[in-house]
C-alpha cells in the first residue's frame, strides 16, 4: 500500500501571522536601535568638541590668550551669520583661514599644528533638508575636496563664538576672558534656516512631524565642559516660522547660569 508523501510548508494565514509579528517586532526594536544610534552621535560630537576646545587652548597658548580668528573685530565681514561656521573662504580678494580653519591650517601638507583629524571638525548627525529630500551625510568629503583650495568654501557643522561684543563691552576674544565670564565658545551649528522648508542644516534632529527641526544642541564652554541643552519649548528653533530665534548674536550673549 503506498503512502502519500506529507507536504511541508506555511499556510497563507501562517505566512500572515509571521509577517505580522516581524512587523511588530521592527515597530518596537527599530525606534530603540535609532535612539541608540542618535545618542552615541551625540556621545561623538561632545567629545569633537572637548577636541577641538583642547586645541583651541593650545592655540590661544601660542597666540596671546587670543582664540582663532581671522578678521578684526570691526569688520563688518562678521555681520554674516555664514561666517561663524566658515573655515576657508574669501576675504576682501583673497582666500584665507577663517575660525577654526586656523587650527588646521597646513592640511594639504601635512603641516596642521593644532587638528590632526579634520573628522573632529564635523558632528556626524549633520542633516541637509531640501523641500525635496532630507538626508544625513558628513561635510568630511567636501572638506577634502574645498579646503585650502582658491575659489573654493570649507564649512565645519561647528560654530565658534565670534562676536566681538557681549553688550556693549569688547571682549577682543581673549579665552581667559570668555572662561572667567563662563561664556559659551562653541556649540552645534543651528542658525542653517530659511523659511523651515528649504536648504535646512542643523545637527541632531528630532522625531516625527518635527524632524526638520535640531532636537538640541552640545554646547562647549571656555573651560573645555560640554553640556546638552534640549531644544526644549523651541528655544532655538520655532516650528511655526521654522527660524532660529535672533541667531547667534543672540546666543553668543548667553553664559551658563543663563542659558535656557
Amino acid at each position: 500500500m503506498k503512502h502519500k508523501k506529507k507536504k511541508f510548508g506555511f499556510t497563507l494565514i501562517e505566512l500572515l501571522v509571521v509577517i505580522a509579528i516581524i512587523a511588530i517586532l521592527a515597530g518596537i526594536i527599530l525606534p530603540i536601535l535609532n535612539e541608540a544610534r542618535d545618542r552615541a552621535y551625540r556621545a561623538v560630537c561632545m567629545n569633537n568638541l572637548r577636541q577641538l576646545g583642547v586645541a583651541i587652548h593650545m592655540y590661544a597658548n601660542d597666540y596671546e590668550d587670543t582664540i582663532p580668528t581671522a578678521i578684526p573685530l570691526w569688520d563688518g565681514y562678521y555681520a554674516n551669520g555664514y561666517i561663524a561656521h566658515l573655515l576657508w573662504g574669501e576675504y576682501r580678494g583673497t582666500y584665507t583661514y577663517y575660525n577654526l580653519g586656523l587650527l588646521i591650517a597646513g592640511y594639504r601638507q601635512n603641516k596642521q599644528k593644532y587638528i590632526q583629524n579634520p573628522e573632529n571638525l564635523f558632528c556626524p548627525s549633520y542633516v541637509y533638508i531640501s523641500w525635496w529630500q532630507k538626508r544625513r551625510f558628513s561635510l568630511i568629503d567636501e572638506f577634502r575636496r574645498t579646503f585650502e583650495i582658491n575659489y573654493m568654501r570649507s564649512y565645519s557643522n561647528y560654530v565658534l563664538n565670534n562676536s566681538p561684543t557681549v553688550g556693549s563691552a569688547i571682549i577682543k576674544r581673549k579665552l581667559s576672558r570668555l572662561a572667567k565670564e563662563e561664556m559659551i565658545l562653541m556649540a552645534d551649528m543651528f542658525d542653517g534656516f530659511n523659511g523651515g522648508y528649504t536648504n535646512t542644516h542643523f545637527n541632531h534632529p528630532g522625531k516625527g512631524k518635527y524632524a526638520w527641526l535640531p532636537a538640541g544642541l552640545n554646547v562647549l564652554f571656555a573651560d573645555n565642559s560640554v553640556v546638552w541643552v534640549p531644544n526644549k519649548n523651541w528655544r532655538f528653533v520655532h516650528p511655526t516660522c521654522g527660524e532660529n530665534i535672533g541667531g547667534y548674536s543672540w546666543f553668543w550673549t548667553y553664559k551658563r547660569a543663563t542659558l535656557p
